[in-house]
Parts: C-alpha cells; structure tokens; sequence
C-alpha cells in the first residue's frame, strides 16, 4: 500500500520531503503551469508535459488566501477549504498523529492524493459475499499537494508544510458545484424533496422544481443523484415499517374524521394483504352518483418492492366526469381477495350498487355474483368494441355502422332484462 495514501491508517503519516514554495516558483525539477493554464492547457502559455518530468499546475488566488509557514490557526480546515475553492479542487483530511491523547501533527490533502487499493480476483470472498459491486472509476492520480499542521496543546495550530502543486488540472468556476465536496442538501432542500414525494412526485422532479425556483444547476447546491440517494436513505429509514406507518396513518384518520372508513387484512406472517379505505367525500359520490360503479385492477407498479395492485372504484357525476368512490391495495387477484375488497365496500358504505361494470376477468365475475348479490354485472363498452377486431374483419370493425349497433345492443340488453325480472318471467 502506498505510504502516502490516506486510504492507509491514520497514524504515524510522513509524506515525501516537497520543497516549499511560496512565490510560484520552481518546486524540484518538475514543470509547473499556474490555474489559468490549466484551464487551458492548448494555450501557447502551457507548459508541455515531458517525457520524465511530471507537469505541475499552481492555483493563482488571493494572497491573503495562501499558506505561509509558521501561519497559526484554529480553525483551520474551513481556511483551506475556502482555499481549494477557489483554486478549482477539493481537499479532504488526510491523517492524524496523536501523542498522549492531543493531535500533534493534522494533514490536509487533495481529493485525488493516493491510488486505489488493487482488487484482489479471490474466488473464496466472491463466495462468502454472492452480491455483485458496482464498479466505480477512481479519481486519484498520486497528487503530493498537502497542507502539513503541528500543535503542541492540540487546539492551536501552525503550518509546518504547504505544497501547492498539484499533477491535474483544476476545475472551471461554474462547474465548482459538481465537485463531491462543495455538493450539499439544504434541510430545506430535504424538505421540498419529502413533501414532493407525498404529491407522488419523485426526486428527479424534485429537483428540476427546484432548479427553476433557484434559477439554475448552480444555484440548488446539489445534483440529481443527491436527490435520489435523499429518497433512498428515506426508504432505508422506514424499512419493513412502511405498512405500520400506512395503518397508524388510517387509524388516525378513522378516529378524528367520523366519515372516514378503512379495513386492512394480513396473512399468517403478518404481511399486508389488502386495504380499503373511503373518505366523507368519497361517500357522498357514492350517495349521489352510486347507481353504476365501476372497479378495475391496475398492472403492478411496484413489482420490485410492494407486489400489491391499486384497485380504484369510480362512478360518474352528471357532467360525465369521473368522481372518486374509493380505493383498495391488493396483494393477489384471486377470486378469494377480490371477495375481502368487496365486502370492505359493503361494509363501508352499507349497500351493494345496482350496476358494477368491470373488464373479463374471471376472478372479478365470481366475487361479485358472491358478494353483490342484487347488482347488475355489465362488462365494459371499451373492452368490448377491442375484441371485436378480434372476431370480424378490421374494415368491419372499424365503421359506425357496426359501433352503433353494438351501442345499442349494449344498452337494450340490461333493459330487457330488468322487465323480465320485474315480470318475474325469469
């Protein structure tokens, strides 16, 4: 392992002997190229890299800003990171010596100091740990720049050693931002990411909301992927919790709202079957526009992580607009689940309706001749006139001749029915 990597332990730390420089002039024999040329390294200023000699970049910043020997501080890493900012780089703690529980010798060091560890092909540790790591690049290139402090009580410090010469380039001003070390979410940044996620709002939207708000990349502080890692470590925090968050959530809701209803089924490990919940104004659609309802299942979302289906029930208002009549999360489509959702709306909502309108589905036409006893169960308009293609010619199909009568045969036949029932001939 490279002595002069931070990747090493912390203690007894002794980089290479660099000369001090603090006039930008020449260290060693190497070529040094200051910050404007290193942003641009094609222009006729830049010094080209020899075949021996390792070229060196020097920050051009304040004076007020450069480390001088025998400087003393308190607070020092806030000074040379402010220092590293505006030379267009990150620095990060380097090492530690302790004597007699004080810190005596502290290292401030560039973020791309050191090497990467070689990863060792061991077939052994593949098969203690099966999970595959991601790959991940490195950043380090073996840069010497240091910032070398000594203290005797551990509280003040004076600068024993500063290299400002690093083997890289330096990054642009405007995109300073990017760097991991400059990278930071506000508490209000947090926040607005949480409050969005409850609107179903995610954090890559989350985070162009806030771009517009702020009035750019650079001004939000942080990236894309901050945002997603926030949303993470939010999910890792709820963990196997979430179901019990969601059910004290509805319990809540069922004890101060008096319209409110809900029901919860759990199989023998305790896990999450189904739910049902209605609200007062979800009750009051059904009251007035609860005649004909309709129920579908929707594909699974969430295939990775919850395996439950949203089953929405809705009817329609006088202005043919949909009106939400509840909702229910079930785990399977079995006939048996769709029986438990059912009988949670009955109960919820103390009657069955007239008309229940769903797709073809075969679990769905037995719970509802179980459990909806006296309605009237009608397939959907929209799924009928798509098999039809299935059964005539496309040419056919698609006139309005055809879709006309199939309308009218579709609203005939619950009419001929109901006078058959009432005449009591059927």
């Amino acid at each position: 392992m490279d002595p002069h990597s931070s990747t090493g332990r912390n203690t007894d730390v002794d980089f290479e002997d660099a000369e001090f420089v603090s006039e930008h002039g020449q260290l060693g024999g190497d070529q040094r190229v200051t910050i404007k040329e290193a942003r641009n390294p094609n222009s006729a200023n830049a010094v080209n890299e020899g075949s021996s000699n390792e070229r060196l970049y020097i920050p051009e910043v304040e004076a007020s800003t450069i480390h001088v020997v025998g400087m003393k501080f308190i607070s020092i890493e806030v000074f040379y990171q402010t220092y590293a900012k505006l030379a267009g780089f990150s620095a990060r703690k380097g090492g530690e010596n302790h004597s007699g529980g004080i810190i005596k010798t502290k290292y401030f060091v560039c973020s791309k100091e050191g090497h990467k560890p070689l990863l060792i092909d061991d077939s052994y540790l593949k098969s203690r740990n099966p999970y595959k790591t991601r790959k991940k690049g490195t950043i380090r290139t073996g840069c010497k720049a240091q910032l070398m402090l000594g203290s005797v009580d551990g509280i003040s410090f004076t600068v024993k050693k500063f290299v400002d010469g690093h083997n890289h380039t330096f990054v642009r001003p405007e995109d300073l931002h990017l760097l991991p070390a400059y990278r930071q979410l506000l508490e209000a940044h947090e926040e607005m990411i949480w409050e969005l996620g409850t609107q179903n709002l995610g954090p890559v939207k989350a985070f162009h909301i806030m771009r517009k708000q702020y009035g750019g990349f650079e001004k939000v502080g942080a990236t894309v992927d901050d945002c997603k890692n926030f949303r993470a470590r939010i999910n890792s925090y709820i963990g196997e919790y979430d179901a019990d968050m969601v059910i004290n959530r509805l319990t809540d809701k069922k004890e101060y709202l008096v319209d409110f209803s809900f029901e919860y089924s759990v199989d023998e490990n305790k896990l999450l079957t189904g739910l049902f919940w209605a609200d007062g104004l979800c009750k009051s659609n059904f009251m007035e526009f609860g005649d004909v309802i309709s129920f579908d299942a929707t594909f699974k979302t969430n295939k990775q992580v919850y395996k439950m289906v949203f089953v929405p029930f809705t009817g329609i208002d006088n202005h043919c607009r949909n009106v939400t009549l509840g909702a229910g999360l079930l785990a399977s489509e079995r006939t048996e689940s769709y029986k438990w959702l059912l009988n949670s709306f009955v109960n919820s909502f103390g009657r069955q309706p007239k008309v229940v309108v769903t797709d073809q589905d075969p679990a769905m036409k037995q719970a509802i001749e179980s459990v909806f006893t006296i309605s009237r169960h009608r397939l959907c308009m929209w799924h009928i006139m798509k098999k039809v293609t299935d059964k005539v010619r496309y040419e056919c199909a698609t006139t309005r001749i055809l879709k006309g009568e199939c309308v009218i045969l579709y609203g005939q036949i619950p009419l001929s029915l109901k006078y058959s029932r009432e005449s009591g001939s059927s």
